[in-house]
């Protein structure tokens, strides 16, 4: 037998940037880093993304596409929490 679940949550929505907590404007300006390391030749769709692990150290990441696009690409947070290469740290 079906459950049915209310799932409710509350965001803030901000009117500029200026106006976010100084944590998250270092994520923003760090994912807007790391979309200048994407390769996107094929959807000329440059992503970046930064993720903040539990013990507070950033990694970031961009997608890569290759010739097989769409079907095997990386995406931006597979590229941020992978083992390939050195993860840069800031």
């Amino acid at each position: 037998m079906a459950n049915r679940l209310k799932i409710s949550f509350d965001i803030i929505v901000y009117d500029s940037l200026d106006e976010l907590p100084e944590n998250d404007k270092i994520l923003i300006e760090k994912s807007r880093e790391a979309k200048e390391n994407a390769y996107a030749p094929y959807s000329n769709f440059q992503v970046g993304a930064a993720l903040e692990m539990g013990n507070g150290e950033i990694v970031i990441g961009s997608n890569q596409e290759n010739a097989s696009y769409p079907s095997r690409t990386m995406c931006r947070e597979s590229g941020g929490i992978s083992c390939w290469g050195e993860i840069p740290k800031y």
